[in-house]
């Protein structure tokens, strides 16, 4: 186990080494539960313990009882849940990258970073401290969810529908029929289908929203920088999705 281990170590290594020359860094930091999760990335399927570095376009994924935690040299973390099929789409920095950046919990000050995840199946949590001008997005078969500041949300594959809760600050999601954006704000959940048109938003309870954190990997956010809000006018209506809560449905646009 232990040469498997370090042979599987220096073959992620051996392919990062593009990854290390221009500065941006992904880091696998953390296995935990009693399965196992791979990396693959092109046509090489191998199996991660910890620690091993990867590159943006692997894919990841998890058995029923293992979790990925994932750290970014943009001081983004991403957690793969159980069970669950996540592609590193894309990842890329500006500015001068320190080397220890996977281990900040904020963006290094002075750079900035777009960060392209695509949730095929299951869980993904993530938990971002951004720069201004940084940003991460979360691509689903319902469409997609944006963030632009400090955030911490989970983005959840289910068939058709995508489910993104917010346990602090906003992120913006967008149907992928008729690209509908919805701003959903810390302790709101939403639920887009694909197909649709509509986004149904409701309140979380407050012991929904500290789970939801704690999945994310979050460990509190730096201040959010000074931005302008996205325009979106979204007037409420009645749905339910959640219980008691009150929710309200981004408008609709007209049917293709």
């Amino acid at each position: 186990m232990k040469l498997t281990k370090l042979l599987a170590i220096i073959a992620t290594s051996l392919i990062s080494l593009c990854a290390f020359a221009a500065g941006e860094k992904i880091v696998v930091s953390s296995i935990s539960g009693d399965g196992t999760a791979t990396v693959s990335v092109n046509g090489e399927v191998m199996e991660v313990y910890g620690e091993e570095t990867i590159t943006e376009g692997s894919t990841v994924k998890t058995d029923a009882k293992t979790t990925v935690r994932i750290v970014f040299s943009n001081g983004t973390v991403v957690t793969v849940a159980p069970g669950s099929e996540v592609v590193l789409t894309s990842f890329s920095q500006t500015g001068t990258v320190p080397p220890d950046a996977h281990t900040l919990s904020s963006e290094p000050a002075g750079t900035n970073s777009t960060l392209a995840i695509q949730v095929k199946s299951g869980t993904v949590g993530v938990s971002a401290n951004l720069n201004e001008g940084s940003k991460i997005d979360v691509s689903t078969p319902a469409g997609a969810v944006t963030s632009t500041q400090p955030a911490t949300f989970t983005v959840s594959v289910d068939g058709a529908a995508a489910t993104t809760k917010v346990a602090e600050g906003t992120v913006v999601t967008t149907t992928a029929t008729g690209g509908v954006a919805t701003p959903v704000t810390a302790g709101e959940k939403s639920v887009a289908r694909q197909g649709s048109t509509e986004t149904i938003t409701a309140k979380m309870t407050a012991t929904e929203t500290a789970t939801t954190k704690s999945e994310a990997g979050s460990t509190g956010l730096a201040p959010a920088p000074a931005q302008s809000a996205p325009a979106i006018s979204t007037p409420p209506s009645t749905a339910d999705i959640a219980g008691d809560n009150p929710a309200h449905i981004s408008p609709n646009s007209p049917e293709n």
